[in-house]
């Protein structure tokens, strides 16, 4: 038994020696060298930019490394004119120095004033928290726009001003009637006009009458106008209602009642003199147009809702003419947004090389070349 004993504790001794003799490779490994690097170098948070019209241009790029808990501690930016001179030696426009700083983003170029129309290359290297500093990076590239109002020697092309659109209520006659006057009698207004939401008045911004004789002719242009509740008050006037001018104004708001507290139901009565009888066949009605209505920014406020056209001759009787319940509420002015094409060829006698087009079109911008959409 003591031999059998002391065979199998040798065999032990011999089966642990070599199974932690296989351990030894595993635990031992070679360490790596320490890599850093500068990368996604971009210019104003763009790759690569073309056409910039910033004359300090800002720098960002992301510092990368094989190790952990890698920190910046400093960087170094050189920007050329050509990828020839972009070294720390010969950069020609701007070689930052080393900088101590932990930014990687938004660094302000502080070199060479930068000229119009032209290209730029540029590269970082980057320090970490023991000072062990990175390769340069693969250079980067930026161009400039139009750094100046004097750069821009091209004309503009665009759309004139436009006028907004008005909104009026057009009330047509069954047929033609002669009338030397036209009343409009209002028993409920519409929509509160954004002031009060307590009160309810009955304005608007001019009044119209046409006829079948010359349907462009105003027949009510500066006519005199009466109302049993009218205001008078700087740009507010019966005699506002037939000067011709369609919309609210800074010099003409147009009529305007006094103030009803508390109902939007009244009787009021607008009358137009044309001064002679005349063939009459329609009545246009222009909204309030400088404030909108109390409830909808895109509707009028201040409108009839409930109300009847008449008319009458130099010695006759009123007689209406149309009843209108419930008159849709006209719209505020609104603009036509309607794209205009504007297009300008040219061509060109010489052979091109390289080429680029500075343009602004606001986001509607197409251009080809010998027919193919350059992208």
């Amino acid at each position: 038994m003591k031999e059998f004993s002391v065979l199998i504790r040798i065999f032990a001794f011999i089966l642990v020696g070599c199974l932690c003799s296989s351990f030894v490779p595993m635990m031992t490994f070679a360490k790596a060298s320490l890599q850093l690097s500068a990368e996604k170098l971009r210019v104003n948070y763009l790759d690569d930019p073309m056409g910039i019209d910033d004359a300090t241009p800002a720098f960002s790029w992301i510092m990368t490394s094989n190790g952990r808990n890698q920190m910046q501690s400093a960087y170094q930016i050189l920007v050329a004119s050509s990828e020839d001179l972009l070294t720390e030696e010969k950069a020609d426009l701007w070689n930052s120095g080393k900088v101590t700083s932990d930014m990687s983003y938004g660094i302000e170029y502080a070199g060479k004033t930068l000229t119009s129309k032209s290209d730029y290359v540029w590269t970082v290297r980057v320090w970490n928290q023991n000072d062990v500093v990175s390769d340069w990076a693969t250079a980067a590239s930026f161009g400039t726009a139009m750094l100046t109002a004097e750069d821009w020697t091209a004309q503009w092309i665009q759309l004139d001003d436009a006028d907004p659109i008005l909104h009026p209520v057009v009330i047509t006659f069954d047929e033609p009637v002669d009338a030397r006057y036209v009343k409009l009698n209002v028993t409920k207004i519409g929509l509160q006009v954004k002031e009060n939401s307590n009160w309810w008045r009955i304005q608007l911004a001019e009044m119209e009458v046409y006829g079948p004789d010359d349907p462009s002719n105003n027949l009510a242009l500066n006519k005199t106008v009466t109302a049993d509740n009218s205001l008078k008050y700087k740009i507010w006037g019966t005699e506002r209602l037939t000067d011709g001018i369609q919309s609210s104004t800074t010099t003409s708001g147009g009529f305007s009642t006094n103030q009803y507290v508390g109902t939007d139901v009244v009787d009021v009565n607008i009358e137009i003199d044309l001064g002679s009888n005349q063939k009459v066949d329609k009545v246009v009605i222009y909204p309030r147009t400088d404030t909108p209505s109390i409830s909808d920014a895109t509707l009028s406020g201040s409108f009839p809702a409930d109300y009847t056209v008449q008319t009458k001759t130099a010695d006759g009787a009123y007689e209406v003419q149309a009843t209108v319940v419930g008159q849709e509420t006209p719209l505020m002015p609104t603009m036509n947004y309607a794209l205009p094409m504007f297009a300008k060829s040219f061509t060109l006698g010489k052979e091109i090389k390289r080429a680029r087009a500075y343009a602004s079109g606001l986001g509607y911008f197409e251009m080809t070349v010998n027919g193919q959409k350059v992208t």
